[in-house]
């Protein structure tokens, strides 16, 4: 398991490039807590490498969870606490994610996730 996170933290530069800065951090839902979730987003200097991580703060699954997102139209999952190798059930996974414009500017997108329940996932 800390092998796994070793290889997302080295693969994923919007982990570590602008750690100090306060351009490396976006949050993107926070006026969730009712639900128990939050997101936000790491940036790296390349816009292509930014990385949503969210939470689900609840023993409960979420199934069609909609996240709003600017920027990219497509996302994979690169992590989720879920998954067998980290003591998960394994049963929730979000394979390639594409975005659904939800304004006419294209700017934001809503991708709709599987949360596992007290988990958190990372969207590359």
């Amino acid at each position: 398991c800390v092998q796994q996170l070793n290889v997302l933290y080295k693969n994923n530069p919007a982990l570590y490039e602008l750690q100090y800065d306060k351009g490396g951090f976006e949050w993107i839902e926070t006026n969730r807590r009712q639900e128990g979730v939050i997101a936000f987003k790491r940036k790296g200097k390349n816009r292509e490498d930014d990385l949503v991580v969210v939470f689900n703060m609840t023993p409960l699954p979420k199934h069609q969870f909609p996240i709003h997102i600017q920027g990219k139209t497509i996302w994979k999952e690169v992590f989720n606490s879920d998954a067998k190798p980290f003591w998960g059930t394994g049963d929730f996974y979000n394979d390639i994610l594409q975005g659904v414009e939800t304004d006419n500017s294209s700017k934001w997108h809503t991708v709709y996730l599987e949360l596992p329940p007290l988990a958190a996932i990372v969207l590359h």
